[in-house]
């Protein structure tokens, strides 16, 4: 499901009942998805992921430009080895399912379709050339794995082009090339220029979709959050192409969509907002894109919109389809499908949406669709959308939780896919992962071969899916063995250093790490994130979003309990807001919730006044709230923390000394076991900008009054020099703090920082582009641990003598170290 939480915290998104079978769930509508939480929640709430990246195009820039220095610098230290998952099983159909993580593209070689790449979003490019059985990262050097999509030359298949940044979690400008199918890439090119009236140039930070024009291999087609670019000289350099306003509609800040429809003729989606919500338009170029021209559309009233043809056939003109979304913010879903047969020329609507049923409705079970809407209340996040490249009859389109297909040009759909065929008494091969991203279809053998990008990896079907009857595909998962992309938001392992693994992990729910294996099995369903484990490995905490936010397991996450892990709490969680802290001993664990606060109501339980409580447990039964005193810098002494909780740490050697942060800046402290708290003083004043997002805490564990502690920050919307440091040092309970800046620590958006508790020595920050150690305290820094990529280090475990340490990532699952001894 769509989301985009951190070690931080997460806003709420669309409520699917994504909860392990042992678990009570109410069966959910699929159309009732409709109303869930709109993507303001996303991109405006306090503590998304994305913010931790920014969304700045100056501060992304100069972000990249540390990242291309770090992966040419390289790390010191042993090798990070990889953990897991290579491929983790999911829990939905009740057999061994493989999953990845989210992809953004797949294409596939024209001249041979065992060689198949796709994007991850936060995991590079991976290649196969034996039709998935095993798969490389091709881009495990690159300055950054989030990518947003992905193409070929398709007269020299071995020419590919990568979009960086991801659309919906990690911004990052650029786009990258290489020639040698994948070997080598270029530095990055970054898209930027300057629109029609305005003086201040814009630079893409994330990319929707790329094409490469099958008449002129330097023709090649860029779609961002800032507009389209076109390159002219085989992407050496682009330049943002003027689309006309259309009426009614503000100038277009956004495209999404590519599709080639004819000779030198070409289509892109446009919106008039950077993001995924807003009006959306259509243009249309029949000179290799040098100008455009809007499209009229049967309707004005939708949003996001995703193209598709089939084969070009000399002297006809190209069929092109779109699945739209509806424009509305408040309760986005899908406004249809529109055909076109003349190229593109004109448009009309099909029909197809919450007024039309598929010819086969779900009627049982947690995923009903008794409706063509497949997109629900994330038509902004999941479309897909392919045309069968021999017949442009048949096509396929996905959404959130199903795929469908018609076979005589849109007249008619079948539901091919059920993202919980076992709790419909399906054949688990009708399980294909929600969330859609991406599809191709592509002739192997004599045959078809389907292609999806889900945010549970790659399915892949054949023909049957337009030939047999309907709901007659069946889906093979195996081509995810070997995709190690997960996008991991905690790591928990016992103190005693057992095996045992777990992480929570974005809409592939809890998994558990099987043994010394790199596999991982799904064992509490929907979307993971914070995890944590006991000194007992058989104690186990989980949270999800779904039918409730915390789940305890007591037999080492074989069977979980959402009964007993809420008891205690007010359930007044915001969305995917969850954080464990252990304490020293590995016996009792922390987290928080929000109190309701004056000014709540049912549909907002949360007042943005309200207050927060930090609770605790042992045994995971129940929770037991921490009533203390906090005295705040203006003089008030209060009975709860001011402000929302984005996150909670403690000591790694004393159980008394915890912390927790909030949205607004500010640390409180408490070295009696939460009876008293500090407020520090704003760590934005020291930071420099308003709105710094705070990330984590870490005490020195020499220090018995709990007063010296680091604390990072994630950055947001920062223009370029603003912020002198990522991560702070107090040594008077945050009165003040001191800036922990350069010496080999690069300024750039850190997820988490630990202590040794063996060694007080020595600390290590996870930040967006790997692991960092220091030896001396904070003073001075290196990259620690070869052979780990650029990628986001979500979270850092620590074994208890310090030897060995265990890390999460966003993009690529878990890692494991066995440190120099200095």
């Amino acid at each position: 499901m769509a989301n985009s939480i951190s070690p931080l915290s997460a806003p709420a998104f669309a409520a699917r009942a994504d909860s392990d079978p042992a678990l009570p769930v109410d069966p959910i509508s699929a159309n009732a998805l409709a109303s869930a939480s709109p993507e303001k929640d996303l991109f405006e709430g306090p503590n998304a992921f994305r913010r931790i990246f920014g969304d700045d195009p100056g501060t992304l820039t100069g972000i990249q430009s540390q990242a291309y220095a770090e992966s040419q610098r390289g790390a010191t230290g042993p090798a990070w080895q990889p953990i897991g998952p290579s491929v983790s099983f999911s829990a939905e159909t009740g057999v061994k399912t493989p999953v990845s993580g989210r992809l953004n593209s797949v294409v596939v070689d024209p001249r041979n379709p065992d060689i198949c790449y796709v994007a991850s979003a936060i995991g590079g490019v991976w290649k196969t050339e034996d039709a998935g059985k095993n798969w490389k990262c091709v881009t495990q050097n690159a300055p950054t794995l989030a990518t947003g999509a992905l193409a070929l030359d398709p007269k020299n298949p071995e020419t590919l082009y990568a979009g960086l940044g991801d659309p919906f979690d990690a911004r990052m400008p650029g786009l990258i090339k290489s020639d040698n199918g994948g070997k080598t890439w270029s530095p990055p090119v970054n898209l930027t220029g300057l629109r029609p009236g305005e003086t201040v140039p814009v630079t893409a930070t994330n990319t929707r979709d790329l094409k490469v024009s099958p008449e002129d291999s330097n023709i090649v087609f860029s779609a961002t959050n800032v507009g389209l670019f076109r390159s002219t000289d085989a992407g050496k350099s682009f330049s943002l192409v003027p689309l006309p306003q259309v009426p009614g509609l503000a100038a277009p800040a956004g495209t999404w969509s590519l599709a080639h429809v004819g000779p030198h003729s070409w289509m892109c989606s446009a919106m008039d907002t950077p993001r995924s919500i807003g009006q959306g338009a259509l243009y249309r170029s029949t000179d290799d894109g040098g100008s455009w021209q809007p499209v009229t559309l049967p309707s004005s009233d939708v949003g996001r919109m995703t193209l598709a043809t089939g084969a070009d056939v000399p002297g006809q003109p190209t069929r092109v389809y779109v699945l739209a979304a509806n424009a509305s913010a408040d309760k986005p879903a899908q406004a249809d499908v529109l055909r076109s047969d003349d190229g593109g020329a004109t448009f009309q609507s099909l029909g197809v949406n919450a007024n039309m049923k598929p010819v086969n409705p779900l009627t049982d079970g947690r995923a009903e669709q008794t409706d063509m809407n497949i997109l629900h209340g994330q038509s902004w996040y999941n479309q897909m959308i392919a045309v069968d490249p021999t017949n442009p009859d048949n096509v396929i389109i996905g959404g959130n939780l199903n795929s469908a297909r018609t076979n005589d040009g849109g007249k008619t759909w079948a539901l091919e896919s059920n993202w919980a065929p076992a709790d419909n008494k399906l054949d688990p091969s009708r399980y294909a992962h929600a969330d859609f991203h991406s599809g191709t279809i592509v002739q192997k053998d004599g045959h078809l071969q389907v292609m999806v990008g889900t945010d549970g990896g790659l399915s892949v079907t054949n023909e049957d899916v337009f030939k047999g009857a309907p709901g007659a595909a069946k889906w093979d998962p195996n081509w995810n063995k070997g995709i190690g992309d997960f996008l991991a938001y905690q790591l928990g392992t016992s103190s005693k250093w057992d095996p045992n693994v777990v992480l929570g992990l974005q809409d592939n729910g809890t998994v558990i790490r099987n043994g010394t294996a790199s596999s991982f099995t799904e064992t509490a369903r929907g979307d993971g994130g914070a995890v944590a484990v006991g000194e007992d490995p058989k104690l186990v905490f989980g949270s999800y979003y779904g039918a409730g936010y915390h789940v305890t397991s007591y037999d080492g996450g074989k069977t979980w309990d959402n009964n007993a892990a809420e008891t205690g709490l007010p359930g007044t969680v915001e969305g995917f807001n969850v954080n464990y802290a252990t304490l020293a001993g590995g016996k009792t664990f922390l987290t928080y919730e929000q109190d309701a606060g004056p000014g709540s109501t049912p549909d907002q339980p949360i007042a943005d006044n309200s207050s927060a409580h930090i609770y605790s447990t042992q045994d995971g039964k129940s929770w037991n709230k921490v009533v203390g005193s906090v005295k705040t810098r203006d003089g008030q002494t209060l009975d709860h923390i001011p402000g929302h909780i984005i996150q909670v740490g403690a000591s790694p050697r004393d159980e008394k000394i915890w912390g927790a942060l909030t949205d607004d800046g500010f640390v409180y402290s408490t070295n009696d076991a939460g009876k008293s708290w500090t407020q520090s003083s704003p760590v934005a004043a020291a930071a420099g900008p308003t709105g710094t997002t705070l990330s984590s805490i870490a005490f020195d564990p020499r220090d018995p009054t709990g007063k010296s502690y680091f604390v990072s920050v994630g950055a947001v919307y920062l223009k370029p020099g603003a912020l002198p440091a990522y991560l702070f040092k107090t040594k008077d309970g945050g009165q003040t703090f001191e800036p922990v800046t350069d010496k080999g620590l690069p300024p750039a958006p850190i997820l988490c920082v630990k202590t040794d508790p063996a060694d007080a020595r020595h600390v290590y920050v996870g930040n967006v582009f790997g692991l960092y150690r220091s030896i001396d305290g904070g003073t001075t820094w290196e990259r620690y641990g070869k052979e780990l990529p650029i990628v986001p280090v979500s979270d850092i475990v620590i074994k208890p003598n310090g030897d060995s340490l265990r890390i999460s990532t966003y993009g690529r699952g878990a890692f494991e170290l066995t440190r120099n001894r200095e």
